[in-house]
Order: structure tokens, then C-alpha cells, then sequence
């Protein structure tokens, strides 16, 4: 015996896939059962099965959990490979099943000539076997399948078009140097970067190293000498160079001197000026200091405190001097300079500046903690000079008028404004006329009225957030179509439940919408007729023959064994007249949203009506059971009373031989009369049946479930723009094929 999988696998791991020899399967199917797994064994497979392997398999495992007692599979449990395997091992677990092992016999008479497996066979292998390694199931496969060949997985038909990459090349290694070459090239490598260009004359010079003095020429020097004086010049302006220390700079205008009132004014605005020195004559001592003379050129912009000066100085020669102040004597020819090199000046504030001209400036440039500050938020305006017009400027205005007030109401204006103050001054500034007194309004509080009581209107039930049924049905709708059209002819039941799940109702839905187009509704139409022709034709064998798929008549023993699966300590059973498939979807959306966690569903079947589907037949054989199909002929009568108006909500208890049932009929009062579209119909009815259900649910006592299931279908033409009554007791997939669901009270899981 040898392992087809990884040998170290957890004890609590049942899962594996193995050869076996033929005679030691039976034995170790006994071991599988003595440890709690679903023993499933598999007849030798002939050519008759070749491509239908899958079916093989799901019908053996479906046997044997019939064997056990086990509920039939669920409505999605047919939708493909993997969702039928997870519904047959939630299924084993509600039996206390650990998980299944699989006898899987001799695969020789389903392959070819050449020991080739179909390619749908070698598929269904590859997921048995990829399924073996992840969940609770073994395979014992017969040594003699050990010669078979499958095939891969397959590839895109592009990738049979795509030309092949040529190979990467690897560059051919360096060749060889010798140590002596090697040692050469790392001494000329260098050690440490090429250091950056600079210049020597610039705002920053004055930061970088010089070279030598025995190196320098004299026009190095000049530039030098001359950027030393501007920083030292920039120095004595930034650390406010008293009176005195000013008098022993000259400074010569070529143009225009520049008053002082205007260049103080100037200097609150623009508190920086500019100025050159490319070519200047310097004579210094060496423990002298340095006074710098530079040309500067200033212009009075119109008496608007804007002054713009370019100096510019050339031509200059270095004379040493044993005198105690430096002279530098500028040019008439103005040179443009770098701007990063034009020195910075900051211009004094001076403390007779108006009040707001300080407070903008403390603001910008901030103020040291001695000078005095003063609030710029007057609790009234100050009017206008007596014959003299307004001033040109707001700053001239607030400094020149001289106020009418005495020295204390000054006083109390320049002191800072207390928060009672605050608290009086207005949101916002008004125009103030000097002349018009202040007006105060104030709000006279209105004499309080009862108000007259109206009657409280209740809140509107908020709308339902109910999703699309098939929200992918516009990219979808095409592969629906392409199932249907390949499932004619003669098939299984497992096969016609999961193509009229998968891809009839959707695209049934998808046409209803205006979304399928083309073909689509005479695909739905051929797959339809040929569905009731190969059920009126195999129902009469169906009644006689023990195999028969899950029918409505077996509702109420289903209910009893999904009851003890999940615990439950009662079971009741509800009718849902006329709940087709479809339909059933949509009430099951409406039903979950209404009572959120307060149930939950523990089952959804697909059950078969039989004929002819209508509901007194329905009714007749749940009484009776499964006994009853053989000698019912279809005319028997039974009470098949239809509640109308309000009373149609309510369900009400019927009786049909020893068991008692509630019966809804708000679908069925509301089909014999025409409606709107197929769609718009459909939500109407869910609706209504949602909520009719979900009432009673909810005062449900927990652990109780409540088993709804349908008893027939209808069939609703096209009549006039919408759709006319609804048609039933025919064989079509819509009048046969009813859902069940199985709701357990309680929030429980």
C-alpha cells in the first residue's frame, strides 16, 4: 500500500487518497465505518458511463446517505462539483459522520484503447483528489488504475497562438585581469568626489575657504576685500547703528537724496533695501575698523514711501593707508548685481508710529516685550477733522485728527478693552454717520401659547434593501443559454434539477428583464416543452417505481427529519398556494431581510408536484403519502377553498387525512385576475407573502421550524401590455418544480 499524498498528515486528518490492492478495500472500508465515516462503495464503471463520471460518484454518495436517513440535498447543491460535494458533507455531519471514504473501482472499461481517460473524467479526478487533500475525504483507488492516463488541466486557445519567447542569453563573464592591472585601476580611481564649482565673489563667498594670499592676484583680492565689507556693512546696519556711528558713513546719490521723513516711512513699508559694491577702492589698517562709503541710488516713487535704489560702483583700485577710517568713493556707472548678493537692510521703527501702523507691523515682524501695545478695537469711530477733508490715506486719517474727547476718554480708549466691553461690541461693523445717534433694538419676548396637540402620525415602515435576484445576469445570460441547449435528450434527475436551478430560472429572468436578447427566449421555450413531454411521459412510471425524486407529497417527512437533525422541538408545516420556484427565491430575500437574526433558514429544498399540478392533488397525497401516487387517478375532490381580501394573509389550518397543515393563500387570491409584467408581478406577490410568513415566524418559540413549501407553479402569459391570469395543472418546469424552505425560530444556528 503506498500513499498518493503527503504521508504526515494530522491523526484528526481523514482525508487522503491512496491504491489499494482490490482485496484490501473491503477491510478497509470497515475500518473507515468503525471510525465514523460514510463508507461509499462504487460498481466497475463500462463504456456506457465514459464521460459521466461525475455522476457515478455523486449518485453512490447520494445512495449512501439515503441508507443512513440523511435529508435530501439542497436547491444549490447541483450547481457544481464542489457545491454538491460541501451539501453531501454538511449532510454526514448532521448524521455525527466525521466524512466519507470512497471505494473507487477499476477505471478500465470508461477508457480508451490506449488507457486514455475522457477529459471530463480525468477533470472529476483531479478535483476528487485536490479534494482529498483539504476536507474529510479518502479515496481508495484500485491499483490497476495506476496505468491510466489523464489529462491535464487545460490551457487557453491563445496561448496556442502565442509565438515561444527565445531564450535569455547570459552575457559571457568579464575576462580575467591580472593582480597587476587590478592594483593600477584602484589606485586611479579616486577617493573622494570632484568637489563642486564655486565662486569666490557672491552672497555667500564669504563662507567658502580662499586660497593662499601668495596666490592671490589683485583682482582676487579686490573681490574679496569688497564682499568682506559688505558683510561687515550688513552687520553694523542689522545692530542698529546709533547716530553717531552713522555720521561716519557718506553716502553719495547720483540721482536724488532721499528726505527723512519719507525714507522712515519708507522703511515701515519696505524695510529692505539694496545695494552694490562690485568695484570699490579700500583703505584699512590692521586694528582699525572698516566704514563703508557705497553709492546708492534712490528714487521717491510719488511721496508713496516706495523706494527702489541701485548703486552701482566700477572701476575700482586697492591702495593700502595708514588712516583710521576707510573712504569708498562710487562711480556714475551703474552695474547690475546678483540679487543674492545685494545686502539687507532693516530699516528702525521709530515710537512715535500710529497705533495701527504698530499693531500691523508687531503682527508681521513681532515686537520686543518694553515697547508699549495698544488695541487696535475702538468702541466707537473717530469722526472726521473739522474743515479738513478725508485724509487720502486710512493711516494718515488715524494718526493726524486729533480726537474731541477729554484726556480720560483717551485714556480708556488706549487702555485694553475688558471682557464686559467685548462682550457689547456688534458682530459686525455698521456704517456710522458721526451725526446719528446709536439705535439699540431690542426683542420683546412674545407671551408663550400652547401649542394645540396633533395627533401623532406613525412612522413609515422603512423599505426593504432587497439585491438583485441575479445580479450577474448581463454577463452571464449567454453561458444559461449554451447549459440549456446542451442538456436534451434523455437525462437524470440530478441533472435536469441542476440545469433548471442554474440556468433556467436565471435566464427565464433574464428575458423577463429585456436584458438575454436574440435566442434566449426560444431556448426557454424548446427546454420547456421538452421538459413537459418527458414528464407527462415518465410520470406514470414514476408512480408505480420506487425511484422518484423528492416530491411535494413527502413535505411533511421531510420536516420531521430535518427537525431532528438541527434539534428542533416542533415542526410546523405551512402550504404556500401557488409558490413556484422563482418566486420562492424572492420571498426567501423578503422573509431574511424581515426577520434578520430572530430565524434562521436551515434547509432549501426543490421539490416535484405531481400531476396534475394542482392543489387539490397536492392536497390529496400529503394526506395519504407516498402510498397514495400509485392509486391516485387525478380527480379526486378535496377542499381547495380560497381565502380572499385581508383574510388571504392569514394563514389558516386545514386538515388532509391525520395531518394538519396551515395553508397561505395571498398568491393564490391574487392570480385569477391579470397584472402588470412578469417581474413587477412577481415583487408584488413576495411582497406580500414575505410578510404574511415572516409574522408568524417571529412569535414562533425557539427552537421551532417552520417548514414553507410550495404545492405548484403557474404560468403567466403575455396579455395586453402585462401579463393576463395565471394558468396551472399543466406540466411545465414553472408548474412543477416547487421550493422548500426550512426556518428554524430562535436565532439559533
Amino acid at each position: 500500500m503506498s500513499w498518493g499524498l503527503a504521508e504526515n498528515l494530522p491523526t484528526s486528518f481523514e482525508g487522503a487518497a491512496i491504491f489499494l490492492d482490490p482485496l484490501d478495500i473491503p477491510a478497509e472500508l470497515a475500518r473507515a465505518e468503525a471510525r465514523s465515516l460514510l463508507p461509499v462503495t462504487i460498481p466497475a464503471p463500462g463504456p456506457a458511463f465514459r464521460g459521466r463520471l461525475a455522476l457515478l460518484l455523486e449518485e453512490a454518495v447520494e445512495e449512501a446517505l439515503a441508507r443512513r436517513g440523511a435529508c435530501p440535498p439542497g436547491i444549490g447543491a447541483a450547481a457544481s462539483l464542489d457545491a454538491a460535494l460541501s451539501d453531501q458533507l454538511y449532510r454526514s455531519r448532521l448524521l455525527e459522520l466525521r466524512g466519507i471514504t470512497i471505494a473507487l473501482p477499476s477505471l478500465e472499461g470508461i477508457a480508451t484503447l490506449g488507457g486514455m481517460l475522457d477529459a471530463e473524467d480525468g477533470a472529476v479526478l483531479r478535483f476528487w483528489v485536490d479534494a482529498a487533500r483539504s476536507r474529510p475525504i479518502r479515496l481508495l483507488i484500485d491499483v490497476a488504475n495506476q496505468k491510466l492516463k489523464v489529462y491535464g488541466p487545460p490551457e487557453p486557445f491563445a496561448s496556442l497562438l502565442r509565438e515561444p519567447e527565445p531564450p535569455t542569453e547570459t552575457p559571457a563573464p568579464p575576462p580575467a585581469v591580472a593582480p597587476e592591472v587590478a592594483e593600477s585601476t584602484g589606485a586611479m580611481e579616486l577617493s573622494e568626489p570632484t568637489p563642486a564649482v564655486i565662486e569666490h565673489d557672491g552672497a555667500l563667498a564669504f563662507g567658502l575657504p580662499l586660497p593662499d594670499g601668495d596666490d592671490e592676484d589683485e583682482e582676487t583680492v579686490a573681490l574679496r576685500t569688497a564682499s568682506s565689507a559688505r558683510v561687515e556693512a550688513s552687520d553694523a546696519r542689522s545692530a542698529k547703528v546709533d547716530a553717531s556711528d552713522a555720521a561716519s558713513v557718506s553716502i553719495e546719490a547720483s540721482d536724488a537724496s532721499v528726505e527723512t521723513s519719507n525714507a522712515s516711512v519708507g522703511a515701515s513699508e519696505v524695510p529692505s533695501a539694496s545695494a552694490e559694491a562690485n568695484d570699490a577702492s579700500l583703505q584699512a589698517p590692521d586694528e582699525t575698523y572698516a566704514s563703508v562709503e557705497a553709492g546708492i541710488e534712490t528714487r521717491d516713487d510719488e511721496a508713496r514711501g516706495e523706494n527702489r535704489a541701485s548703486v552701482g560702483a566700477s572701476d575700482a583700485s586697492i591702495e593700502a593707508r595708514d588712516e583710521t577710517h576707510a573712504s569708498v568713493e562710487a562711480s556714475d556707472d551703474d552695474v547690475p548685481t546678483p540679487l543674492l548678493s545685494l545686502p539687507v537692510t532693516e530699516a528702525p521703527r521709530t515710537t512715535t508710529a500710529p497705533a495701527v501702523v504698530r499693531g500691523l507691523d508687531e503682527e508681521a515682524f513681532g515686537v520686543s516685550d518694553d515697547e508699549e501695545t495698544r488695541p487696535l478695537i475702538r468702541a466707537q469711530s473717530l469722526p472726521l477733522c473739522n474743515g479738513e477733508d478725508a485724509a487720502s490715506s486710512p493711516l494718515e486719517a488715524a494718526v493726524e485728527c486729533p480726537s474731541e474727547h477729554d484726556h480720560t476718554d483717551a485714556e480708556a480708549a488706549e487702555a485694553p478693552p475688558s471682557e464686559d466691553s467685548l462682550a457689547k461690541l456688534p458682530q459686525s461693523a455698521p456704517d456710522v454717520t458721526p451725526d446719528a445717534p446709536a439705535v439699540r433694538l431690542e426683542a420683546k419676548p412674545e407671551p408663550a401659547q400652547d401649542a394645540p396637540q396633533r395627533p401623532a402620525t406613525p412612522e413609515p415602515k422603512p423599505r426593504l434593501e432587497i439585491p438583485p435576484l441575479f445580479p450577474e445576469a448581463a454577463a452571464t445570460w449567454t453561458t444559461w443559454m449554451r447549459e440549456l441547449e446542451g442538456t436534451r435528450g434523455p437525462k437524470p434527475l440530478a441533472v435536469i434539477e441542476r440545469t433548471f436551478v442554474t440556468s433556467y430560472v436565471p435566464l427565464a429572468h433574464a428575458v423577463a428583464e429585456g436584458i438575454a436578447e436574440g435566442r434566449a427566449a426560444e431556448v426557454l421555450g424548446g427546454w420547456s416543452k421538452s421538459f413537459a413531454q418527458s414528464y407527462r411521459e415518465a410520470f406514470e412510471a414514476l408512480r408505480v417505481r420506487g425511484k422518484r425524486p423528492t416530491m411535494v407529497l413527502d413535505a411533511p417527512d421531510l420536516a420531521q427529519r430535518i427537525a431532528r437533525l438541527h434539534g428542533a422541538r416542533s415542526v410546523q408545516l405551512v402550504l404556500v398556494d401557488a409558490m413556484r420556484f422563482d418566486l420562492g427565491l424572492r420571498i426567501e430575500q423578503r422573509v431574511r431581510a424581515l426577520v434578520n437574526h430572530g430565524a434562521v433558514l436551515a434547509e432549501r429544498l426543490l421539490l416535484w408536484s405531481a400531476l396534475p399540478s394542482t392543489t387539490a392533488v397536492q392536497i390529496d397525497l400529503i394526506g395519504r403519502g407516498p402510498a397514495g401516487l400509485a392509486e391516485s387517478s387525478g380527480d379526486r375532490e378535496v377542499d381547495t377553498f380560497v381565502a380572499r381580501g385581508r383574510a388571504a394573509s392569514t394563514p389558516r389550518r386545514i386538515k388532509t387525512g391525520p395531518r394538519d397543515l396551515l395553508k397561505l393563500d395571498v398568491i393564490e387570491a391574487r392570480l385569477s385576475e391579470p397584472g402588470p409584467s412578469v417581474t413587477e408581478r412577481l415583487d408584488a406577490l413576495a411582497d406580500e407573502a414575505g410578510s404574511a410568513l415572516a409574522d408568524p415566524l417571529g412569535k414562533k418559540a425557539p427552537r421551532t421550524l417552520l417548514f414553507a413549501f410550495g404545492d405548484h407553479g403557474f404560468v403567466l402569459d403575455p396579455h395586453d401590455g402585462g401579463t393576463a391570469a395565471a394558468r396551472q395543472g399543466g406540466s411545465s418546469p414553472e408548474e412543477v418544480l416547487v421550493p422548500a424552505f426550512a426556518w428554524l425560530a430562535g436565532g439559533v444556528h
